[in-house]
């Protein structure tokens, strides 16, 4: 007989980031993109804080992502993935034509 054991209170947050062309819209310092990283960034800081296992995963699914752990190295792992999106001309996934 095994006795296993999990931490109380483990909380998961995993934010997502959509990295479509629409998120591009605007000036390049100024659109939904950026705005979304600037909040990712703080909330992670506070959800590190009060102990949260925070991850960051992108849509649609790309290399750039995080695993969700706790800790002050979590922070900095978000900023660089964060850090690293960049613009994708075509995106990978197609709408549907409502005509068809």
């Amino acid at each position: 007989m095994v006795n296993e054991y999990d931490r109380e209170g483990l909380r998961n947050v995993v934010f997502l980031i959509d990295l479509g062309p629409w998120m591009r819209l605007g000036y390049p310092h100024e659109n939904p993109l950026e705005y979304g990283a600037s909040l990712v960034l703080s909330l992670t800081k506070v959800l590190l804080r009060y102990g949260y296992n925070v991850g960051l995963w992108t849509i649609p699914p790309s290399n750039i992502y995080v695993i969700p752990s706790s800790g002050q190295t979590q922070f900095y792992r978000v900023l660089n993935a964060l850090l690293r999106i960049e613009y994708l001309e075509k995106p990978r996934y197609e709408v549907a034509d409502p005509a068809c």
